[in-house]
């Protein structure tokens, strides 16, 4: 029979540390994006800056849809930790 050790507090921390840098990468993204979506307005001018504005959604879709995945790998290792922990209460009711 296999012998597993595993401390399912410690995944659980783990889980709401990749949750919690993800809500901060979210709120830097969204910063980062509001400066740029105004830069053909304070730093640079014409129809080249307007057409780079014009494109930003797209690309902050990208950096937001890898943070959506990130946190739900969060969740699931988070989720992980937790069912590590009911089993192992189960096991020790035994």
């Amino acid at each position: 029979m296999a012998n597993i050790k595993a401390n399912g507090t410690e995944i659980i921390n783990c889980g709401d540390e990749i949750i919690r840098l993800i809500n901060s990468y979210k709120s830097e993204i969204n910063r980062l994006f509001e400066v740029l979506s105004k830069i053909n307005v304070t730093a640079w001018s014409g129809s080249s800056a307007n057409n780079y504005v014009s494109k930003l959604y797209a690309n902050k879709l990208l950096f937001t849809s890898f943070a959506d995945n990130l946190e739900i790998y969060g969740k699931v290792i988070k989720n992980t930790g937790e069912n590590v922990n009911r089993i192992i209460e189960k096991w020790e009711a035994k």
